[in-house]
């Protein structure tokens, strides 16, 4: 266009409106937001894909550990042995092994592997293994089965914090004679009808720690009704500080008594069970004459 001298006249473009520049900026973070929502998705999706591989693996270990750590009860002619085993998690640190050394002789192995998840559970299955090799050689003496287990650990030159605490008792039918020796572990537990229960003690240390430990042996006669619990900390955990007291003031022990042993072992396995989250295995070996 020339203007009334013949010059040209230059018309500037127009101006996009608000509302033009509005729908612009949302339409890019329209698209941004969905790019980051695929993003999220892909994400998420490999993630659980994660997950159930993961899954997968710990219940394979689950039933592996079970295969490798089978709770069977040895066969007792004038006693009953009770097994309760709840593990935290998939795979459990807490270890029983029991097994019959000779017709007249039981043998009991309880042991808890320090810290939780696989870790633990694979130390728990290289010291069940410990304890059963043991066993043979020395049957009735448990104080040299734990220092055995104890050498081994040490022999192995794990790194820190590869410890457990462990009971290893034996059971004379012969005589009732119960016969045991503890590292680190919590003390057994008595009954006798119609008294209170009481703690058996013995001193020994942590096994794994110490080259020179020494575990004190100890022996007591059992009589007809009687029974003793071996336990892991668990039971503490579950029983005694869940509700701010030790085991030994908690409601659950002071009402021990062997006419309700059975109904005492359920009560444990329900309050695991009604536990969201339990913070520790739970492991108990009752003997009962």
């Amino acid at each position: 266009m020339l203007d009334s001298a013949g010059t040209s006249l230059k018309r500037n473009p127009p101006t996009p409106s608000n509302s033009t520049r509005l729908a612009t900026a949302l339409s890019t973070a329209f698209e941004l937001v969905e790019y980051e929502l695929t993003s999220l998705r892909k994400q998420t999706a490999l993630q659980e894909a994660k997950i159930r591989e993961i899954e997968a693996e710990l219940l394979q270990a689950a039933r592996l550990q079970r295969e490798l750590m089978p709770l069977r009860p040895p066969q007792l002619a004038r006693g009953k042995v009770t097994i309760v085993h709840e593990s935290a998690g998939a795979i459990s640190g807490d270890l029983i092994h029991t097994g019959n050394a000779d017709k007249h002789h039981a043998t009991f192995s309880v042991a808890d592997a320090a810290g939780h998840g696989v870790a633990a559970a694979l130390l728990a299955a290289f010291v069940h293994r410990a304890f059963r090799d043991a066993e043979f050689s020395s049957p009735h003496e448990p104080q040299q089965v734990l220092e055995h287990v104890n050498r081994i650990l040490l022999d192995t030159e794990f790194s820190d914090g590869c410890f457990i605490t462990a009971i290893h008792a034996s059971f004379d039918e012969t005589t009732n004679s119960f016969r045991w020796a503890r590292g680190g572990a919590p003390y057994p537990i008595l009954l006798r009808p119609n008294r209170p229960p009481i703690h058996l003690k013995s001193s020994g240390p942590l096994l794994g720690v110490q080259r020179e430990a020494r575990f004190e042996p100890v022996s007591f006669r059992l009589e007809p009704g009687d029974a003793v619990l071996i336990h892991t900390d668990g039971l503490d955990a579950i029983l005694g500080a869940s509700a701010g007291v030790p085991l030994e003031e908690s409601d659950w022990f002071r009402s021990l008594n062997t006419d309700r042993l059975e109904s005492h072992l359920a009560e444990v396995r329900s309050r695991v069970a009604d536990h969201a989250a339990p913070s520790d295995d739970v492991t108990l070996l009752a003997l009962q004459v």
